[in-house]
């Protein structure tokens, strides 16, 4: 018969055993976890990018059909609108203001009502464009577009303002538009001097 300290010497030994396990266990993913964030974050980014440039696509595709950019007001005057804005929360220092030179990607690119009050819908709209989303953050994507509709130097662009969620720098106004921080940002229409697209 095996005595008591006998018994009890193969449990201590798997306890010690299974503390190890366990031990190295979370070990590995502790070395796991950033690798699997920083590939997630890295997969976020390249959906951003991908939808971006969809929604450049979209624009440059609406211009076709309509013969202009999707800047018609609440008032139903066109070339009034300077920024368009998707669905989602508005990222900190978008420089995004509620009023007459602000728009809703989805009620031109979606939808065809563009100023719901007036009923002025775009001719030879063969949308819907674009199918709204937020980005892979929650945050609303925002297209900058009045140089389109003027003899102005500066790039129109579409942004997400990344992972941080914070838009970086002031695109309101870029001239050869360099993202800042995380930001994401494609250009629409580039009418640099050293590449000069023609202005519509």
């Amino acid at each position: 018969m095996l005595k008591r300290e006998e018994r009890e010497e193969p449990a201590v030994r798997r306890s010690i055993e299974f503390a190890i396990s366990g031990g190295i266990l979370l070990v590995v993913l502790g070395l796991l976890f950033p690798v699997l964030r920083s590939n997630h974050i890295r997969q976020d980014i390249e959906t951003a990018q991908a939808e971006l440039g969809q929604l450049r696509t979209a624009i440059l595709a609406f211009y076709q059909d309509t013969g202009q950019f999707p800047t018609r007001g609440p008032n139903g005057d066109d070339r009034s609108l300077h920024r368009l804005c998707g669905p989602g929360q508005i990222p900190a220092g978008a420089y995004y203001r509620k009023d007459l030179h602000q728009g809703w990607l989805a009620d031109h690119l979606g939808t065809n009502a563009p100023a719901p009050e007036v009923e002025c819908p775009y001719q030879n709209w063969a949308g819907p464009y674009w199918e709204p989303r937020p980005d892979p953050w929650g945050t609303a994507y925002i297209a900058v577009l009045y140089p389109a509709t003027r003899d102005d130097p500066r790039d129109c662009v579409v942004i997400s303002a990344g992972p941080n969620r914070l838009m970086d720098a002031d695109y309101s106004s870029p001239y050869d538009v360099v993202p800042s921080g995380d930001d994401i940002v494609v250009v629409i229409l580039d009418k640099s001097e050293a590449d000069r697209a023609p202005v519509f």
